[in-house]
């Protein structure tokens, strides 16, 4: 009897000791579990945000009584545009973000790209349609141009640039968007 006892007992100990084991294990696993899913919703919603920043224009009042971003361009970009005819697209409501290259970057093209079409092409992906002042542009964003090329935004410490190219002057407000100066023509 006293060996069935101790059998007894042991197994009671030992079913309680697995119990807990368990309860803990479970417990963990939980906790694992909820972390993992707060871990996954913080992703999502982070890539939710970078995509609608992406996606979405900013709002920014406008004032009429400004040029059009066509007219704020100046030297060579303004000379080209109006090559390649893109003045009357810049003078339309938009609103437009243009990227507008440096009179040294530009001096290559306007002594190599004689065609207006090609031209056009050219300068066509140095505009967005929307309004991005630079408060607006966030790391890693993405904006799509008028000709449905691809430009990416990189900010790394404190050097603002749009497809590697740093920008030289910054929003320079038109009645139908803002211009921003940079240091190179985009590819």
């Amino acid at each position: 009897m006293k060996i069935f006892q101790i059998i007894f007992s042991f197994f009671l100990v030992t079913l309680l000791f697995s119990c807990g084991n368990q309860e803990a294990a479970n417990e963990k696993a939980q906790a694992d579990s909820i972390a993992r899913v707060r871990t996954e919703d913080s992703l999502a919603q982070l890539e939710a945000q970078k995509q609608e920043a992406a996606t979405t224009t900013p709002t920014v009042e406008l004032d009429p009584t400004k040029p059009a971003v066509a007219e704020i361009a100046t030297g060579i970009f303004k000379e080209l545009i109006g090559k390649a005819g893109l003045v009357e697209t810049l003078n339309e409501a938009g609103p437009f973000t243009v990227f507008a290259p440096s009179d040294q970057s530009l001096s290559a093209v306007k002594s190599s790209v004689k065609d207006a079409e090609k031209l056009k092409a050219a300068l066509s992906k140095h505009i967005v349609k929307g309004l991005y002042t630079v408060p607006d542009l966030i790391d890693g964003q993405e904006l799509e141009t008028i000709s449905g090329e691809k430009l990416k935004v990189k900010i790394d410490g404190g050097v603002l640039t749009i497809n590697g190219a740093e920008f030289v002057t910054m929003d320079e407000m038109a009645k139908n968007g803002v211009v921003h100066g940079i240091s190179k023509v985009l590819n």
